[in-house]
């Protein structure tokens, strides 16, 4: 019997081969344990596209003009056509997975511009559970005024209160067994169904709701501390070990960097480390612009 894989799931839009660089590199020199699966727009170049394909990804296309044209029809019923693109990416894992889930075992989201990888993730992931990374304690929804109108917009008011001293949860990254990521992407269609509009950071409410609302089923709940993941674009605090690595405060090279953007001087830092100096990384945005 063939054993199950793991995979990695994540979305490509409105950007070229330069910005995503960083991801795609540092996939392959972590040697993430993983099939790696990107959706891609008509808004994705065909010069980058073809950069993705001889890096041994697969590509899935899907229509952002008409998005719920490129799902299973069941899967649309109360979504409305107007759904941003990162509450659609949600509907489109769903149906990858309900389509293949003979294939694998553990599965993780994953946002693609501002996420690089150091060590394989799957070396410490539970294999039963769910797992949400929880970002730095300065973001509880009592002192993020966004996570908490989010919350409220996703959850209600008084079901926000009830967690007003909670942390927020990215959504930007989650990761569990396949079934039960099943399970929470189910629950986010039916959060999303009956919406009249569906706005940038409703998919943030309802990732939360299912992280503080959901009691039956197996959770791994950890601190940006941890190694597994950091987010970085809130406490804007990292450590550099000789080789460049992100660190954690026990000098743990975490296994994937999310946020490292928000930080300029790390971002320069990375940029250098993944793409080339600062000609090369201009050469390229050249390129891409004037390429196809």
């Amino acid at each position: 019997m063939m054993s199950k894989k793991n995979i990695v799931l994540t979305i490509l839009h409105n950007y070229s081969y330069p910005f995503i660089e960083p991801f795609i590199k540092s996939f392959f020199q972590a040697k993430v344990d993983a099939e790696l699966v990107i959706f891609t727009s008509e808004s994705v170049s065909f010069f980058t596209r073809q950069m993705l394909k001889d890096t041994k990804i697969k590509l899935i296309y899907f229509n952002s003009k008409n998005p719920l044209l490129s799902i299973d029809e069941s899967l649309t019923e109360g979504i409305t056509k107007d759904i941003s693109i990162n509450n659609f990416r949600f509907l489109l894992f769903l149906d990858f997975l309900l389509k293949n889930k003979e294939k694998y075992e553990n599965v993780m989201m994953t946002d693609i511009r501002d996420v690089i990888f150091q060590v394989n993730p799957f070396n410490f992931l539970p294999k039963e559970s769910i797992c949400f990374f929880l970002e730095d304690p300065i973001m509880s929804f009592k002192d993020t005024d966004i996570n908490y109108g989010w919350s409220v917009e996703a959850n209600g008011k008084a079901f926000t209160d009830s967690i007003f001293d909670r942390r927020v949860s990215c959504a930007g990254i989650t990761s569990g067994n396949i079934r039960i990521i099943i399970d929470y992407l189910q629950n986010m269609r039916e959060n999303l169904k009956g919406r009249q509009q569906l706005k940038w950071g409703i998919d943030q409410g309802i990732h939360n709701g299912y992280l503080y609302g959901q009691n039956n089923i197996p959770k791994s709940i950890f601190d940006n501390s941890h190694r597994i993941v950091g987010t970085l674009g809130a406490c804007k605090i990292y450590d550099l070990n000789s080789n460049t690595e992100v660190t954690n405060n026990k000098n743990e090279i975490y296994c994937i960097v999310h946020q490292y953007d928000r930080i300029s001087e790390l971002f320069l830092i990375m940029k250098k480390k993944y793409i080339g100096d600062r000609f090369i990384q201009i050469a390229k945005r050249i390129l891409f612009v004037i390429l196809p």
